[in-house]
């Protein structure tokens, strides 16, 4: 679920308590979505205040867990981009081939 609005809530991470990769991969989690998404159900212009942003229950693993689960989940977010684009890539290639084949350009022997 991804949340767009004219307004926003910028969130810092105190030196030695929170890691930045940590946050933003939490905040991106089903963890902290779900918190938002309740927040926001039933407007019909849903909003969250910089107080609610503030009141949301964020997971504290020490600071070393949360460098070693940010690090392994940008690992894992760059592997996924990586094949996605491998994908259109190959979504690409086999559009030219289906083209090729079906206007005869390319003969099946």
């Amino acid at each position: 679920m991804w949340i767009g609005s004219t307004g926003f809530s910028a969130l810092r991470c105190k030196s030695g308590v929170a890691e930045p990769q940590y946050l933003f991969h939490c905040c991106m989690s089903d963890a902290i979505t779900s918190q938002v998404k309740a927040l926001t159900a039933g407007s019909n212009y849903p909003a969250v205040s910089s107080k609610d942003v503030a009141s949301l229950m964020v997971p504290a693993p020490s600071l070393q867990e949360q460098v070693t689960q940010g690090r392994r989940l940008a690992d894992m977010q760059a592997s996924i981009d990586a094949l996605q684009q491998r994908r259109g890539k190959l979504e690409e290639v086999r559009r030219t081939a289906a083209r090729d084949l079906l206007t005869g350009t390319v003969r099946v022997s």
